[in-house]
């Protein structure tokens, strides 16, 4: 439906998206960790004040940022090579929209309405898939593909204050915890930017230094290579606010052991299927036009992997308050971006770089969560000494 050269816009747009949507992501975090505390502590009180007050100060943020990102909107099309400003001023709407989204999915995660969350996944999909399907064939192209996007969301975002209507409220109150949830807030934006930044700059880069057919198949091959960090990304949204409460049972790091079993178990099968069938999965998802990338699925996607793994761990330290991880994360990126930033001459070196930054950046996350352990247990030695 969709032409190669098209194709690479919608990517390096939903590049652009992960990463300027780190606020509302952000947002959805603190809401998260707070919401599911709240909630086990019987202080459903606290969840209406929280809603009202982030309700109201995005509507009015929301507005000034949209304003800007308006203004901002030709530098971006002329960088990422798209021809019209509507693409990119269309996903400002998304990106206005994730703000009061993060409020309502942060609440759903915190909790824990698991059951809710997946229909409304699958709600937003089905829009998003019929909507595009039917702004394209109306000749709307890339702006299609965007409104698609912005419309499925608003819509969803209406229907999700259904299940917590409960913890709806736009009433005034005093909100004592605002500054304790400000000072968390900031190490995760950081961490959140990272991560975000890990698997999106290099769409962005490739778009930026490649050809625009080369550009729309390095999007096609992360387009499948993220499937892996989907699925495992809904363990990790599910795995977040259990962990509030398993740290006061004691047993924070025992879900943490299972749900990265878990991640791994589901990566490893995805992986393998890629490895075996790699020209069926192009095919299915993609189309037959783009089966030249199909020797790059297997390698990409183990970037993913060692990606999702750098997500896991990401949720368990902030769960933790752990911010001295943030040093990595930051490191990490620059690391990657200059790997990409000089090593950029095919499709495959790119791909090898990301794997490379990759590895880098899960051994230090690693080497780090052990000497965590170590000293947690000298301290326990220590207490019952």
């Amino acid at each position: 439906m969709l032409d190669i050269k098209t194709f690479g816009e919608v990517e390096a747009l939903v590049s652009l998206l992960y990463i300027i949507s780190v606020p509302a992501g952000t947002l959805a975090t603190v809401i998260i960790k707070y919401a599911s505390e709240f909630e086990s502590m019987d202080q459903s009180e606290k969840i209406n004040k929280m809603f009202a007050y982030f309700t109201k100060v995005f509507l009015f943020w929301g507005i000034i940022l949209f304003i800007l990102f308006y203004i901002a909107s030709p530098f971006i099309a002329v960088f990422l090579k798209i021809n019209t400003i509507w693409p990119v001023v269309i996903l400002g709407t998304v990106f206005f929209v994730s703000f009061f989204d993060s409020v309502t999915s942060g609440v759903l995660n915190g909790v824990q309405k698991f059951l809710a969350l997946s229909w409304l996944g699958i709600l937003q999909v089905s829009l998003k898939i019929i909507l595009t399907i039917v702004f394209i064939k109306m000749s709307f192209g890339l702006s299609g593909v965007m409104g698609a996007m912005s419309l499925s969301m608003l819509v969803v975002y209406f229907v999700s204050l259904l299940p917590i209507r409960k913890y709806v409220s736009l009433k005034k109150g005093n909100f004592s915890e605002l500054k304790q949830m400000v000072y968390f807030m900031m190490p995760t934006a950081v961490i959140l930017l990272a991560i975000n930044l890990y698997c999106s700059i290099d769409m962005i880069l490739v778009k930026y230094f490649f050809s625009p057919e080369e550009a729309g198949m390095y999007g096609a091959i992360s387009i499948i290579g993220r499937i892996i960090f989907f699925i495992t990304g809904a363990i990790v949204t599910v795995m977040f606010p259990m962990l509030a409460k398993a740290k006061k049972e004691g047993n924070q790091h025992n879900l943490f052991i299972k749900s990265s079993m878990l991640v791994m178990l589901c990566a490893i099968a995805t992986l393998a299927f890629y490895y075996f069938f790699p020209e069926l999965v192009v095919k299915i998802l993609v189309g037959s036009k783009y089966l030249e990338i199909a020797p790059y699925i297997v390698w990409f996607g183990l970037a993913m992997l060692m990606y999702s793994f750098v997500n896991i761990y990401s949720r368990y330290f902030l769960s933790n308050n752990n911010y001295s991880s943030l040093y990595i994360y930051v490191s990490g990126f620059v690391l990657q971006l200059l790997m990409l930033y000089y090593f950029h001459t095919s499709i495959s070196q790119v791909i090898w770089m990301m794997n490379l930054s990759m590895g880098i950046i899960l051994i230090a996350l690693s080497t780090y969560y052990l000497y965590q352990k170590k000293s947690e247990g000298k301290l326990l030695n220590k207490s019952y000494g």
